[in-house]
């Protein structure tokens, strides 16, 4: 039985950088589970995202026409559950926070290395994600709870959005108890 490789998408304005990415991750690709497709721009990255699927993209901010803004502006409106992560230059604090604002939370300074690509791409790839509606926070944290995870919540109301960490501490005595059944 095969697994389905998971498919990143690449944008970046510049050709020779996108097209060394991808051919660096190849072999790590197809050791961890994934394929890297590229494109040079914002509006090809939308026309890809909408002819097939997706599992995390990396995007520059600045680029001709369709920025990285942009795109992902595009994105929470059109394909909400995909991951992004930021490949930029220098960015400010002004971006950074507006990218905080938009969930994007893993913003890479360029020049990038291949090997710190590598991990972020394994990282996010291998972080569970879900999209939940219409329950209590009270229910939400037990189920939180049960499950013994940790999460970062994106909570909406209107145009505001905030995020939350939610990081789950157990003591000795909760260690005991599960050792004792």
């Amino acid at each position: 039985m095969s697994v389905a490789l998971k498919n990143v998408l690449v944008v970046d304005d510049e050709p020779l950088f996108v097209r060394s990415l991808a051919d660096g991750l190849k072999s790590a690709g197809e050791r961890d589970g994934f394929v890297v497709r590229t494109v040079t721009n914002g509006n090809d990255a939308i026309l890809a995202m909408q002819s097939e699927p997706f599992d995390l993209v990396l995007t520059d901010l600045r680029m001709a026409g369709v920025d990285g803004f942009q795109l992902i502006s595009w994105m929470i409106s059109n394909k909400k559950a995909i991951p992004v992560v930021v490949m930029t230059a220098m960015p400010s604090i002004e971006a950074r926070l507006q990218l905080r604002d938009s969930g994007v939370f893993t913003v890479l300074q360029k020049p990038v290395d291949l090997a710190d690509v590598h991990k972020c791409i394994v990282t996010e790839l291998g972080a569970r994600r879900a999209r939940v509606e219409g329950l209590a926070v009270s229910a939400f944290l037990q189920l939180v709870s049960m499950e013994r995870v940790s999460c970062i919540l994106t909570i909406r109301s209107g145009a505001k959005v905030g995020h939350m960490g939610i990081c789950l501490l157990y003591t000795s005595d909760a260690a005991d108890e599960r050792s004792s059944v």
